[in-house]
C-alpha cells in the first residue's frame, strides 16, 4: 500500500470515528420512534442540546472521540507501552465524567460489571478505533500480536480476557480494511464463505475462548454472537430486525455487534453511519465505530460535501492521521 493511501484511509477511519460521534450525540438514549418522529432520519449534524436554536454545538463529538484522538496520538508518538497509555488516560481525565474514572479499579470494574463488558467501561470502542489504525501502518501483524497490543492499550481500565478479545475484535475489523480493503471488495471477502474476515474472526475468537477460564466464558460467547452478526448479513436481514437483539442498549456487547453489522452491510456507502445513528440507544458509540471501519475502508471520499469540514476539529484530526500513517 502506498503512502498516499494508507494516510487518507486512516483519515478516513478517525474523521469517521468523530462524524459518527457527532451525529449520533442527538439520539442517545432515544427510542428509534422518537428519532423518527424528531428527526425522520439523522444524516448530518444536529445539536444535541434542544434549547441550542442556532445549532452552534452541530458537529461537536463527545468524550470518548477526544479520549481516542488524544490516544492516536500517543500512540503515533511512542506506540503501545503502558507509560504512553496511562498517560492519554490522564490526559483525558479532565474531560470524563467522574462516574467513568473513578475512584474504582480495574477489578472492580470487572467484577460490577459483566466480564469486564458492561455500560461501566464506556471507554473500549474508541481506544480500539486508533489502536487498529496503528496497527495497519504494520504489513504483517498476526492475530495474536494485535491481542496483545489490544492487552496494552485497554489498561488501566479493562483487565478481563473477554474485555480484551472484544477490543480485539475492533481494531482487527478496522486494521483489516485499511490494511486489505481492497481485496474485501464484496459479500465473499468480508462475511460470506470460510475465508472471509468474519469467518476469519469467529474462528480465532473460538480458539482464544477454548482457553477461557471457566468463570471468564460469557454465558453469550464472543465468537458466537460475531457469528450471528456474520449469519443475520449472509440472510440479508434489515438493519431493523437487528435493533432488538443488537444496538439499542447500553451493553458494549450489543453496541460492537450492531456496529459490525451496519458496517459491513454497507461498508461504502456513507449511509451506513446515518443508519446506525439514527436507531437511537448508544447512538454516538454506534455511529462512532460503524463511521470508523466504513472511513477506513474507503477513505476520505465516504463523506459528502461538508461533512468534513463541518465536524469539530476536522483540520487537527486531519493532521494527526497523516502524523500515525508516517511515523
Amino acid at each position: 500500500m502506498d503512502q498516499k493511501t494508507l494516510t487518507d484511509k486512516i483519515s478516513g477511519c478517525l474523521l469517521g470515528m468523530a462524524i459518527g460521534d457527532a451525529m449520533g450525540r442527538p439520539a442517545n438514549g432515544l427510542s428509534p420512534y422518537d428519532v423518527l418522529r424528531r428527526y425522520q432520519v439523522i444524516d448530518g449534524f444536529y445539536s444535541p442540546d434542544p434549547s441550542d436554536k442556532k445549532g452552534e454545538k452541530a458537529g461537536k463529538y463527545g468524550e470518548l472521540t477526544r479520549l481516542g484522538l488524544i490516544l492516536a496520538g500517543k500512540l503515533s508518538a511512542k506506540g503501545t507501552d503502558k507509560d504512553v497509555i496511562l498517560a492519554a488516560h490522564q490526559e483525558a481525565l479532565p474531560m470524563l465524567p467522574a462516574s467513568w474514572v473513578g475512584p474504582i479499579s480495574a477489578a472492580q470494574r470487572d467484577l460490577q460489571s459483566d466480564h469486564g463488558l458492561s455500560s461501566l467501561d464506556p471507554d473500549l470502542v474508541p481506544k480500539m478505533i486508533p489502536l487498529g489504525a496503528w496497527a495497519a501502518r504494520v504489513p504483517v501483524m498476526s492475530d495474536e500480536d494485535l491481542l496483545r497490543a489490544c492487552k496494552a492499550v485497554a489498561w488501566p481500565t479493562h483487565s478481563s480476557r473477554p474485555a480484551i478479545l472484544m477490543g480485539w475484535m475492533v481494531a482487527k475489523a478496522i486494521r483489516e480494511v485499511i490494511r486489505n480493503g481492497d481485496a474485501l471488495s464484496d459479500r465473499a471477502d468480508l462475511y460470506e464463505g470460510d475465508k472471509s474476515l468474519l469467518a476469519r474472526m469467529v474462528g480465532f475468537c473460538q480458539r482464544v475462548e477454548a482457553g477461557f477460564k471457566s468463570h471468564e466464558v460469557l454465558d453469550d460467547r464472543l465468537s458466537f454472537r460475531l457469528e450471528y452478526v456474520r449469519m443475520s448479513l449472509q440472510a440479508g436481514k434489515r438493519t431493523e430486525e437487528l435493533v432488538g437483539t443488537f444496538g439499542n442498549s447500553r451493553d458494549v456487547l450489543e453496541v460492537v455487534g450492531f456496529s459490525l453489522f451496519c458496517a459491513l452491510k454497507q461498508p461504502d456507502d456513507f449511509q451506513a453511519i446515518c443508519v446506525a445513528a439514527s436507531k437511537g440507544g448508544r447512538a454516538s458509540v454506534n455511529a462512532s465505530l460503524v463511521g470508523a471501519i466504513c472511513g477506513a475502508y474507503v477513505g476520505t471520499a465516504l463523506f459528502p460535501k461538508g461533512m468534513i469540514e463541518g465536524v469539530h476539529n476536522s483540520a487537527r484530526i486531519l493532521a494527526l492521521a497523516e502524523s500515525m500513517a508516517t511515523r
